[in-house]
């Protein structure tokens, strides 16, 4: 934990490490104090979601300044904590119609394209990796089920906007029962990427049938951008396990799916 950080986000006392999908975000009672990959993704983030109204029907957790304005210190942010939240997942309709809520806000949102296409961690090699961007080296038997993926895609002709790339375990719901969006991850694509990015968790990560794939079934070209959301992550979880190469188990879940798609 960076003692500059907690300085300049003015918090004191014992902090409470939070569960989630990054480790070392702690709680300081109505702060959360988080690291972040890249300073000028969260810069601009941070920002952003700061200045963005929140709607009636969603919110998300509001950025906190440093005592000097600047949103990113030492590599962390600042964001409130919400109380009493409950998961919305394994509801994954539900959480991708909650998405569809937060995007309707981010449409007004300008993309920062150079600050996106400047990032170099793994989440963004992986979403260029799926759209044909960019490269991944892949291990042969991870490139195999890349290889079959890929015969499925197609160009996304939805319209481009800002959205959260990693909804399917930052959707919750408050106290009075208004979803609340956590962890945004941006990215520039079409809302219909972002609720396939949703399916494909759900059938790698939390074992759901592929009766989940209904979920988008009412969305633009959703096999094609199913197919894009599983190489996104299988890139991902390559680059992530390099040098010790993805578990036969998971790449075997990313196999299944291959050959329910078929």
């Amino acid at each position: 934990m960076s003692e500059l950080a907690r300085r300049a986000f003015g918090v004191t006392g014992e902090p409470i490490e939070l569960p989630g999908g990054v480790s070392g975000v702690f709680r300081y009672g109505g702060v959360v104090l988080k690291p972040v990959t890249d300073i000028a993704e969260a810069a601009w983030e941070q920002a952003t979601f700061a200045a963005l109204a929140p709607r009636p029907d969603v919110r998300w957790a509001r950025p906190i300044a440093a005592a000097d304005g600047d949103w990113v210190v030492d590599g962390w942010i600042a964001n409130e904590f919400i109380t009493g939240l409950v998961p919305v997942a394994p509801d994954w309709g539900a959480v991708i119609a909650y998405g569809a809520r937060f995007h309707a806000a981010t449409q007004v949102v300008e993309p920062p394209i150079e600050i996106l296409g400047a990032r170099m961690h793994r989440w963004a090699r992986g979403e260029r990796h799926a759209f044909d961007e960019e490269t991944v080296a892949l291990s042969d038997d991870v490139a195999i089920v890349d290889t079959q993926f890929r015969d499925w895609c197609e160009p996304d002709t939805t319209n481009p906007q800002v959205v959260h790339v990693d909804l399917g375990g930052n959707v919750f719901l408050d106290s009075d029962h208004t979803p609340v969006i956590l962890d945004i991850a941006p990215g520039y694509r079409s809302h219909a990427y972002a609720a396939a990015v949703v399916v494909a968790d759900a059938l790698t990560w939390s074992n759901a049938s592929m009766d989940v794939v209904d979920a988008i079934g009412g969305l633009p070209q959703a096999r094609p951008l199913l197919a894009r959301a599983l190489r996104f992550r299988l890139a991902t979880d390559h680059l992530a396990f390099t040098g010790a190469g993805l578990t036969p188990d998971h790449l075997d879940r990313y196999r299944a799916v291959a050959h329910a798609m078929s």
